[in-house]
C-alpha cells in the first residue's frame, strides 16, 4: 500500500483521484486550506505557499505525490487574473518540492495543461512540440504554464511525471457545468467559429493515466511530459 500525499485534492480532480486510490486500498492524504473534519480521506491544513507542519507527511517508505494545487481556470484573462493563476501554482510547486528536500518520494505526479502551446490551431501537438514563444505564447495559458512545470524540477523524487492534460468531461466537471448552464439559459449553440479544435479527455482516462504516473497503474508510463488528452 502507498501513501499518497495530494494538494489540490478539494478540487474536481483531485475529489476523484483521492476516492479511486483510496478505494484501491492506498493511504490518501489531502493538503488543504480548509480541513473538513470526519470526511472519508483525512486532510491536513496547508496554506499552499509555505512549507510547514505538513511537510511530515512526506515522511515514509512509499510516499507519492500529486500535486493539482493552483486557482480554477474560470476567469477573464486580466493581468491580474493571469498572476493569481500563475503564482497560485508556482507557489504552492515550491513548497512542496522545497518539503521533498531531504526525503525519498518514490513518484511524483505534477499537473499542467496542454494550454501551454497556446493557440496551436491546425498543428499537430506531441509531448516533444516546443513550446511557443514571443507573441504566440499566450500569457494566460503559455504564461502560467511554463514557469509551473519549471518549478517542480528540484522534486526530490525517483519518477516525475508532468502531466499536460486537456479539458476532462464527466458529469459534474466544471466545463460541464458550465456548457449545460449556458443551454439551459437558451444561450447553447456554436461556440465561438465552431471550427476550432476542442481537445479533451474522459476522468475515467485521466484518473487511469495519473494511476499509472504514480506506479500504481495497469500500464507502464514513461517519465516526464506526457499530453493527458
Amino acid at each position: 500500500m502507498a501513501k499518497i500525499v495530494l494538494a489540490g485534492g478539494s478540487g474536481f480532480l483531485g475529489r476523484h483521484l483521492a476516492t479511486d486510490l483510496q478505494g484501491r486500498g492506498h493511504e490518501v492524504v489531502v493538503l488543504t486550506r480548509t480541513p473538513r473534519p470526519g470526511g472519508r480521506v483525512r486532510e491536513v491544513t496547508w496554506d499552499g505557499a509555505t512549507v510547514g507542519e505538513w511537510q511530515g507527511e512526506l515522511d515514509g517508505d512509499d510516499v507519492r505525490v500529486v500535486n493539482l494545487a493552483g486557482k480554477l481556470v474560470d476567469c477573464r484573462p486580466t493581468t491580474t487574473n493571469v498572476a493569481v493563476l500563475r503564482d497560485s501554482r508556482v507557489d504552492a510547486t515550491r513548497a512542496l518540492v522545497d518539503a521533498s528536500r531531504g526525503r525519498d518520494v518514490t513518484a511524483w505526479l505534477q499537473a499542467s495543461t496542454t494550454a501551454i502551446w497556446s493557440d496551436a490551431g491546425e498543428q499537430r501537438i506531441t509531448e516533444a512540440t516546443p513550446i511557443p514563444t514571443g507573441t504566440n505564447a499566450l500569457p494566460q495559458m503559455t504564461g502560467v504554464a511554463v514557469p509551473w512545470e519549471a518549478a517542480a524540477q528540484g522534486a526530490n523524487t525517483e519518477r516525475l511525471s508532468i502531466l499536460r492534460t486537456s479539458i476532462v468531461l464527466a458529469p459534474g466537471c466544471p466545463a460541464v457545468d458550465r456548457l449545460v448552464t449556458l443551454a439551459r439559459l437558451g444561450a447553447g449553440g456554436t461556440v465561438g467559429s465552431g471550427r476550432q479544435w476542442f481537445s479533451w479527455i474522459h476522468l475515467a482516462d485521466w484518473l487511469a493515466i495519473a494511476r499509472a504516473a504514480l506506479g500504481l497503474g495497469e500500464f507502464d508510463l514513461p517519465e516526464g511530459v506526457v499530453a493527458a488528452t
